[in-house]
Formats: structure tokens, sequence, C-alpha cells
């Protein structure tokens, strides 16, 4: 069963284009509701200095063993406050411990390195979720060391019932059709990512959010180097 599970998770089907813009609309009401929840909020510093972020609504299935699966969204961070176009993504994965419950997460997921932008951009899915990811520090203001030193930060705010810890892969894989359908046209997360693809007003909307936190950020950041010279 948990292997028929996850072949239909990695058979991800096509939406519409409707269902796309819905999915960006509702990435904008997650990232607001996790930088206005207190003891929650993704550090501004931190987010200014990010290479790309990853929007990824999941879930999680187990009892011993289980399947993991959902779909995403990245977007390109050009260093001055300002993002691409979003690639849409899917995800999945096997999971293996001492675990059991059903959980959904909505996570966003900060890429730190110029590495992690190349994983995001090529064709093939090789971006584990599991490998140099840490739970970021959390708070609207961030007092740590310039440079952050993880590869990738996760924040969520997850909803359900899981118990125990799971160790394995999930594997997130470039959703092309889904590209294709929101844009009318083939093509690569390359092009979209790094600005060769029109964007629509709902992408619009989330990046002038993300754009306020990140002047923010650079504020803050300018002002801290200021202040150790």
């Amino acid at each position: 069963m948990l292997f028929v599970g996850y072949q239909s998770v990695q058979a991800e089907p096509t939406r519409t284009k409707s269902d796309l813009e819905n999915s960006i609309v509702s990435t904008h009401c997650f990232f607001d509701d996790i930088m206005e929840t207190s003891g929650k909020e993704i550090p501004t510093q931190i987010l200014a200095k990010a290479k790309a972020v990853l929007f990824v609504s999941r879930f999680q299935i187990s009892f011993v063993v289980g399947i993991k699966g959902g779909s995403g969204i990245a977007m390109l961070h050009d260093g001055k406050g300002n993002w691409s176009s979003p690639s849409f993504y899917s995800l999945a994965g096997l999971t293996a411990g001492i675990q059991g419950g059903v959980e959904h997460s909505d996570m966003v997921y900060l890429i730190m390195t110029d590495e992690g932008t190349r994983m995001l951009t090529g064709s093939a899915g090789d971006v584990s979720l599991d490998v140099g990811v840490v739970a970021g520090p959390v708070g609207r203001y961030y007092d740590g060391e310039d440079n952050p030193d993880a590869p990738i930060y996760a924040y969520s705010l997850s909803k359900g019932l899981f118990v125990g810890a799971s160790v394995s892969g999930g594997v997130l894989n470039p959703h092309n059709d889904n590209n294709e359908v929101y844009y009318g046209k083939p093509i690569s997360p390359l092009d979209i990512l790094e600005g060769r693809a029109k964007m629509t007003q709902a992408a619009k909307d989330l990046n002038k959010k993300l754009q306020y936190f990140v002047y923010e950020g650079m504020k803050l950041n300018k002002n801290s180097k200021q202040r150790k010279q």
C-alpha cells in the first residue's frame, strides 16, 4: 500500500491555471501568517541574504514506514530585494523510523547558497530537503552572526497529529507540466527563475510582500555592520 501510495505521490497530476494561481495566493496568505505569528517569524536579516525561497505544502502519513508528498513554488532573489516569477515543483519521499500519524505542514525553505539555487534551476529532480536543512532561528529581528552558516533554513506552521521522529529522503522535482500550464508555453525552471517568464498579478503581490521584509532586513544588516565598524 505504501509503495502504491508513493507511486501516486510521484505522479502528481497536472493542475489547472486557476488552481496554480490559487496556490500562489495561498502561499502569500501562509507567508503573512508566519510573519505575523509571534515567536515564529522569519528574521528579516536572514531573508535578505537568501539566494532563493521555496514554499512547500506537504503531507506525511506514517505507521513505522510512511510516505510524504506535496507541492511547492520557488522564487530566486537577485540580492537587491527583487524576486523572480515562481517555478512549480512536486515533492515525494518515503519515511522510516519510530513514527506514526498524519501531518500537514506548510514550509518555507530559505536557500542560502549558490549551490542550492543551481539545484533549483536544473532540469533533473535531485534536490533533497533532508540534507543540509536546519531549523532556522525565529523572531522578527536576528542578532546572530552576519553570515548564516546553514545551506538551507526551514520554517513551518504544522497542523495535524504526528508522533516521533522520521529519517528519510524527500526529493523535490520541477513540475514542468504545471509550469507549462501556468505560463502558457513550455518553459524551464532556469528560464523562469532567471526572469524570462511574465509575472502574473498573484506573483507580483507575493513579490511585493517579500520585497517589504527584505528591504527591512537589508537596512538592519547595514546598521549592524556600521555599529561593528
